[in-house]
């Protein structure tokens, strides 16, 4: 098994390449890209190196998926769970990488993490908003919209596409309703109204383990 990762480590160390350069032959069928995905998650809690080494191996070889399935123009549940669990990535490595966001190369780090989450994100909600017009409601929308929202507390988020206001009138009424929307609106309030008090008892009571992410 040990043989069988480090061949499968350096396959996908040569994945990191240009899309001017990829043949058709190089991209990998969705089934290739979840357990590819799978083996990548399970070296986030690896203790042999540093946070930020594993961050940026991890942070790569995830990008190249997304590169996969955009060139094959894939929108399906199976897609849509591997935009959720990078994404999930992604806000793990926000918490952990801001610990070390005094230094320069880590500044680099969380500031291109945050991008890159943003960008998953939306590319997310797109995903979301084909997928309703055949499927109806997607399962986790109401999860993974909230998240976006508990970004704008005190981030310096990239510029991407409208304000959160527009953002708003765009959903779907019964995800701005959701228990999940409503507690990051409730969120996003109080900590604009700098109710500081009420923002993390709310946070206590109310939020889950990926939304209590946000308030570090």
């Amino acid at each position: 098994m040990e043989i069988l990762a480090e061949l499968l480590q350096a396959w996908l160390l040569r994945r990191t390449m240009s899309t001017l350069h990829m043949q058709t032959s190089d991209i990998r069928p969705p089934s290739v890209l979840q357990n590819t995905l799978k083996y990548l998650l399970g070296l986030l809690e690896s203790t042999s190196h540093p946070f930020d080494v594993v961050h940026d191996f991890i942070f790569d070889r995830t990008r190249s998926i997304r590169q996969d399935l955009t060139m094959q123009q894939i929108i399906n549940e199976q897609a849509i769970d591997m935009y959720e669990e990078i994404v999930k990535f992604h806000i793990t490595s926000h918490c952990k990488l801001a610990r070390y966001s005094g230094k320069s190369d880590e500044s680099s780090l969380y500031y291109l993490n945050m991008e890159q989450l943003m960008k998953c994100l939306l590319s997310l909600f797109d995903m979301y908003d084909t997928a309703r017009r055949s499927k109806g409601v997607i399962k986790n929308e109401a999860e993974f919209r909230s998240y976006y929202v508990l970004l704008h507390l005190g981030c310096k988020i990239p510029t991407m596409g409208n304000s959160l206001s527009l953002w708003f009138c765009r959903i779907p009424f019964s995800i701005l309703q959701s228990e999940e929307m409503c507690l990051a609106r409730t969120l996003l309030r109080y900590y604009r109204m700098g109710d500081y008090k009420q923002f993390f008892s709310t946070t206590a009571t109310g939020a889950s383990h990926l939304q209590s992410v946000h308030k570090h």
